[in-house]
């Protein structure tokens, strides 16, 4: 009975223990904070601008604001909550899924040389699409280390195959690599001494729940990442882990992606709030420690009584 007593007394302990410690990860990702801010009141051409004291409520995990109205809390828009990297990430993927929905009825190539494959394949894409068409700069441009010898000739032949398969394909064939830039496509030979880096990436719990019936490499083929034949990929859901091996480029890919997917696990203090005064007017920022982001609160009050708040990013 005695050792009963005391297994269940450690098993409580342990769960204090637990319980105090996602209490204070909370504790520290949301905060309550008063600041005095200026609002424009176009009611009132006497006095276009107030200040006023709120209170806001702030989530430093994902950025997202609040401000005490009456006894709720309004959601502020923070506008385009989005790092350049990312967005830039975003653009690239869309021009991947342009040439993906792009069918070419036939590929006949019979050691067809590497340059003249290139040729054909922009030209239907061009053909195809004629919004790619915009600018003299080649959508497919591919440069090759001469010391590693020429590009072999390309033999393929397919039907009704899409642009982006074609260009896997044609990538697979010739041991190359591609990758999106200023608005193209460019492919580049992998080398054999290309250096793979070991990396760990601390991913959101909430992966656990994406991956119920699939695999982590299903997962990130839906954001837009592949995993190379020369990479390697493992998933612990009990430490909320990613471990991978691969080229610096593809790490590079790899974060942009997790971030726009809001699969990289946050960390407590990442966003805060600072208020300053200038000319006149309160101002208060909201501070993305790690990228250095900052958007700026407007808040102006209509004639009809309405109130139009956000944060603008500058």
């Amino acid at each position: 009975m005695k050792r009963t007593l005391m297994m269940l007394a450690g098993r409580l302990a342990i769960f204090l223990f637990l319980a105090a410690s996602v209490g204070a990860e909370e504790a520290g990702r949301f905060m309550i904070e008063a600041h005095t801010v200026s609002v424009t009141d176009l009611a009132d051409a006497g006095k276009p601008v107030l200040s006023e004291e709120a209170i806001f409520k702030l989530d430093s995990h994902l950025g997202s604001v609040w401000r005490m109205e009456t006894n709720t809390f309004q959601r502020i828009s923070v506008r385009d909550l989005v790092s350049q990297k990312a967005f830039h990430e975003q653009k690239q993927k869309q021009f991947l899924e342009r040439l993906d929905a792009i069918r070419i009825p036939e590929i006949a190539f019979r050691n067809e040389s590497f340059s003249n494959a290139i040729a054909f394949l922009e030209a239907q894409i061009r053909r195809l699409d004629p919004t790619m068409a915009e600018g003299p700069a080649p959508l497919l441009r591919w440069k090759y280390d001469t010391s590693i010898g020429s590009p072999p000739p390309v033999l393929l032949e397919a039907q009704n195959i899409t642009a982006l398969e074609s260009l896997k394909l044609l990538a697979d064939i010739c041991g190359m690599k591609y990758r999106v830039e200023d608005g193209c496509i460019v492919l580049t030979p992998i080398r054999d001494d290309e250096a793979l880096i070991l990396r760990t990436y601390q991913v959101s719990p909430e992966l656990r729940l994406w991956t119920h019936g699939t695999t982590i490499s299903n997962i990130l083929s839906e954001i837009g990442f592949e995993v190379k034949e020369y990479s390697s990929l493992t998933y612990s859901p009990a430490l909320d882990m990613l471990i991978f091996s691969a080229p610096s480029t593809e790490h590079e890919r790899l974060q942009a992606l997790l971030g726009t997917a809001d699969l990289i696990r946050q960390t407590p203090g990442r966003f805060r709030l600072v208020s300053r005064q200038h000319a006149g007017r309160h101002l208060l920022f909201l501070l993305d420690g790690r990228t250095g982001d900052t958007w700026l609160y407007r808040a102006t009050l209509r004639k009809n009584g309405r109130r139009e708040e956000s944060f603008d990013l500058l």
